[in-house]
């Protein structure tokens, strides 16, 4: 660290780490970092001003921790934030504080008028492991608020403060097995091996050792694909089938779908597809030359593609309708705007057979 720059620095700090070691040492280097100087002090008080002008936008607000760290005029102004009408900045200034390692000032926090912001608070002091929130996050355990008393309750296992749902023998042992249910519950296994995983889900799913939600019915289908106005490919139906959804598949994608959320990826998320609408696009005979190639693809098709999952790490997974095998399959794709393009696969099952594999590698380079 010593040889990287102040913003590449604070930005790799300013985290939260799943080892209480290397987290308390992360929040005391930020410490001892000190004031930014030079031209980093005259954007900062650049931004400062702005924000204070009502001259900036949220960017520039969530910004602040991670380009300035701790300094002292940055702790002063996200201190000033809790206080504001807006709950979406009193959200983002519990989450800086925290993420500084100065939870002192948010422990208030417990009692805003927000459920939101209450959970954030809960997930902020979880996610730095703030042993000094464990009385506040006691507390919260009772909120009237599903969602607040869920995060207290993640939060508090973070902390060692509360047992931890034990993985036990997968429900559902009445139904058929399947391609589906031995390539889900291996994933399933896998995955809950990791602690962040199995607090993050319901304790049921732990305790059955088993991500998915219950399979749709064929009527549930048939009219997600009335809505769509297609017929979705074999190997995705079969998923729905046997899963509804699917909780944690990997540490960039957090939850597939289930019938009554997928739609069109330009529906969803028409931004994401202006901004690959730049400069000359690969025609559909390059798209197939090399389906390995992550970098060239044909851009064109992000318009016709289907979002089957939520937006994890800046990353989403999507079906492309344009490219279809003889058994009726859709390319599938990982796609996230931190990749140089996008990870293409010939089907559905084969795309989640890559994530079978890479989990296997994510845990074992963990050990």
């Amino acid at each position: 660290m010593p040889a990287w720059g102040h913003y590449s620095a604070v930005n790799f700090l300013n985290r939260g780490f799943q080892d209480d070691q290397v987290q308390a040492t992360a929040k005391a280097t930020l410490k001892k970092m000190g004031p930014v100087q030079g031209e980093m002090e005259v954007r900062l008080l650049g931004d400062l001003s702005a924000l204070r002008k009502g001259d900036a936008n949220v960017c520039t607000f969530a910004n602040l921790p991670r380009s300035y760290g701790r300094d002292p005029r940055v702790l002063e102004y996200l201190q000033e934030s809790l206080d504001s009408a807006d709950k979406e900045v009193r959200i983002q200034a519990v989450t800086a504080l925290c993420g500084l390692g100065e939870p002192a000032p948010v422990l208030k926090m417990d009692a805003d008028p927000s459920p939101e912001v209450r959970a954030r608070l809960c997930a902020a002091l979880g996610w730095n492991r703030e042993q000094s929130g464990a009385e506040v996050l006691q507390r919260l355990l009772s909120d009237p608020y599903p969602e607040v008393a869920n995060e207290a309750k993640i939060a508090l296992r973070r902390l060692g403060r509360l047992e931890r749902a034990q993985p036990g023998q997968r429900a559902n042992k009445d139904r058929p097995e399947s391609v589906w249910s031995r390539l889900l519950g291996e994933i399933s296994r896998v995955r809950l091996a990791e602690p962040e995983v199995a607090v993050e889900v319901p304790d049921s799913m732990v305790e059955a050792c088993w991500l998915g939600e219950p399979g749709a019915s064929e009527e549930h289908i048939e009219a997600a694909e009335h809505r769509l106005g297609v017929r979705l490919p074999p190997s995705y139906r079969q998923f729905l089938a046997e899963a509804n959804g699917y909780r944690e598949l990997s540490v960039f994608i957090y939850r597939l779908f289930g019938t009554t959320e997928i739609d069109w990826f330009r529906t969803l998320n028409p931004d994401w597809i202006e901004a690959y609408q730049i400069g000359e696009d690969s025609s559909p005979e390059e798209h197939l030359r090399d389906p390995l190639d992550t970098v060239r693809f044909r851009t064109a098709y992000l318009s016709s593609c289907l979002q089957i999952s939520d937006v994890g790490d800046s990353a989403v997974v999507l079906l492309n309708p344009e490219v279809v095998t003889q058994k009726g399959e859709w390319e599938a794709w990982f796609f996230a705007n931190w990749l140089p393009g996008a990870e293409r696969y010939r089907s559905f099952r084969e795309y989640m057979e890559r994530e079978l594999k890479r989990a296997h590698e994510f845990s074992r380079l963990k050990e």
